[in-house]
């Protein structure tokens, strides 16, 4: 998004897929999980719904919580709460699922219906620490005092975090099928130019010479080569800026959808001992996400190059100061 100009209606699919969707369906289930005191289903649908409402508010900030979802007892217009409040409740959903809270009788393993893990309950309660890390990392400027308590909390807890993807890879080159974000963008839209290549990260792999990942990133222009246009430029003429001279965002049916990538992972993990507040090497998680995102792109056999030079520790964290 080049303007940041919103208007009432940009979302409302979005919305209404989410709000009567996903996040609908997900409390549905924790509701029957519960019920049936099935604690492997109420905390993959837990981790699921926190993480909808966790992208939700990050991108449009107050948004309805506690009172949405209760279409059935009357409520036809939720209250909207803050971010801030939101992150909170957030994070005791996640500590009462994984409490077993429920005085659990089964734990349901899915197996192949879980698209995420398998079926795999051990990796659900790593994502779900991970969030957990995640949105308390949204308190380290505005709090970090209240950041630094609850991840400290979290390390002594012997909490572990994730070493794989939180990914579903069951699409297919088909309509309806599709990676939900190719299926949008390239089947709805029926073109492959709406996605162009943006200078500011463009120019950072290409300065790098971090073509592994440049190549991972995007499409040569139909017209030849590896073209970008600066920010700002989107109202530009198709006779200032032809169209097929850019680079374009590569996009494929089959491209997994990631909640929370291995690298990503790595990369908190990173910053939260960085700041002091975990206990393991802040540089050795730095690396492997390094490592991650380049096996990530398909070549990891320029990771030790990239850490010795642009990407090296230091040039990041130098001085005990966050490169950001």
């Amino acid at each position: 998004m080049d303007a940041f100009y919103f208007t009432p209606g940009d979302y409302d699919i979005d919305w209404q897929e989410l709000y009567a969707g996903g996040l609908n369906d997900l409390e549905y289930v924790k509701d029957r999980s519960a019920r049936s005191k099935d604690w492997g289903l109420y905390l993959t649908a837990t981790v699921l719904q926190v993480y909808g409402f966790h992208v939700t508010t990050d991108i449009l900030g107050d948004i309805p919580f506690s009172e949405a979802l209760r279409g059935d007892d009357g409520i036809s217009e939720p209250a909207s709460e803050s971010s801030v409040s939101i992150y909170d409740s957030l994070i005791v959903r996640l500590d009462n699922a994984l409490a077993k809270d429920l005085g659990a009788e089964t734990v349901t393993n899915p197996g192949h219906a879980d698209f995420v893990f398998g079926g795999d309950i051990d990796k659900w309660i790593q994502f779900a620490n991970t969030l957990k890390l995640k949105i308390y990392l949204r308190y380290a400027e505005q709090n970090p005092s209240k950041a630094a308590a609850a991840i400290q909390a979290l390390y002594a807890s012997g909490a572990e975090f994730l070493s794989d993807d939180a990914a579903m890879d069951e699409f297919a080159d088909q309509a309806s099928k599709s990676n939900p974000f190719y299926e949008m963008d390239k089947r709805h839209l029926n073109t492959n130019q709406n996605l162009k290549a943006s200078r500011t990260l463009f120019d950072l792999l290409n300065e790098n010479n971090d073509t592994t990942r440049l190549y991972k990133i995007y499409n040569a222009a139909e017209a030849g080569g590896y073209k970008v246009m600066n920010q700002g430029d989107f109202n530009a003429t198709s006779t200032a800026l032809p169209p097929l001279t850019i680079s374009t965002g590569k996009v494929e049916a089959t491209d997994p959808v990631y909640f929370i990538s291995e690298a990503e992972s790595y990369f908190l993990q990173a910053e939260a001992i960085e700041r002091g507040w975990g206990t393991r090497d802040a540089q050795a998680m730095y690396e492997r996400g390094v490592t991650a995102s380049f096996e990530h792109a398909g070549d990891a056999s320029k990771t030790d190059l990239f850490l010795a030079g642009p990407y090296d520790y230091n040039t990041f964290f130098g001085g005990g100061e966050l490169w950001w």
